[in-house]
């Protein structure tokens, strides 16, 4: 299992929420990674990411 230590930023245009792009740092590890709305739509660091940015408009209703 694999732990969001922060998310750095997001890309990608919110009506199409399967190109959004996050930039993650994983716990434990120094680089930053890129991963997609799908890999990550059921972890609470990232919606709490899009809570926090005013985004949770975009998340679908079984995500919120």
């Amino acid at each position: 299992m694999f732990v969001i230590d922060e998310v750095i930023r997001h890309q990608g245009q919110w009506n199409k929420l399967n190109n959004i792009k996050f930039a993650v740092q994983w716990a434990g590890y120094e680089d930053e990674d890129e991963e997609s709305w799908a890999n990550l739509k059921r972890n609470i660091v990232i919606r709490e990411y899009m809570r926090q940015r005013n985004l949770q408009k975009y998340m679908p209703k079984q995500y919120s």
